[in-house]
């Protein structure tokens, strides 16, 4: 059971690790933060 828990949990960290790479691609560090600064500007 503990070795299933720890499999699942890599898997977790993985995908934890995948979707913060995702959040700070370039691409959408741009898009965030020029809406931000548009939404402050306004």
């Amino acid at each position: 059971m503990w070795r299933c828990l720890t499999a699942s949990d890599r898997k977790r960290q993985r995908r934890r690790e995948d979707l913060e790479k995702r959040m700070n691609s370039p691409s959408l560090l741009s898009s965030n933060s020029a809406a931000h600064v548009h939404h402050i500007s306004r």
